[in-house]
């Protein structure tokens, strides 16, 4: 979907070759996508032969329904803690994004 959404509407092929996939290994990624109704297969606008994956026209409200009980969850946790251990928690997270962006390159 970050693909979909940044690039906005392309061909699975050109999915496929962002992602470093081949066309076979997305082909499943995105009959889930529409599946699910996150995306959308609509005719190419000058090859009849092709299609064009686009985000569906409400991906935004869709993917919040799916992340709005994760992002409670996490901040009732946060809220749990004492300004002590989130000092820990906080400095703990700081060291894994390090950890992240040097193995990353970032």
């Amino acid at each position: 979907m970050d693909h979909l959404v940044n690039v906005g509407p392309t061909t699975p092929t050109d999915l496929a070759r962002r992602l470093d996939a081949s066309t076979a290994a997305t082909t499943p990624v995105i009959d889930r996508l529409v599946a699910a109704g996150h995306a959308r297969r609509e005719p190419h606008p000058t090859d009849r032969r092709k299609v064009i994956v686009a985000p569906a026209e409400h991906w935004e409200a869709m993917a919040y329904e799916h992340v709005a009980p994760v992002i409670q969850g996490v901040t009732e946790a946060a809220a749990d803690l004492s300004p002590q251990d989130r000092a820990v928690v906080a400095a703990f997270l700081r060291r894994v994004v390090g950890v992240y962006d040097g193995a990353t390159g970032r």
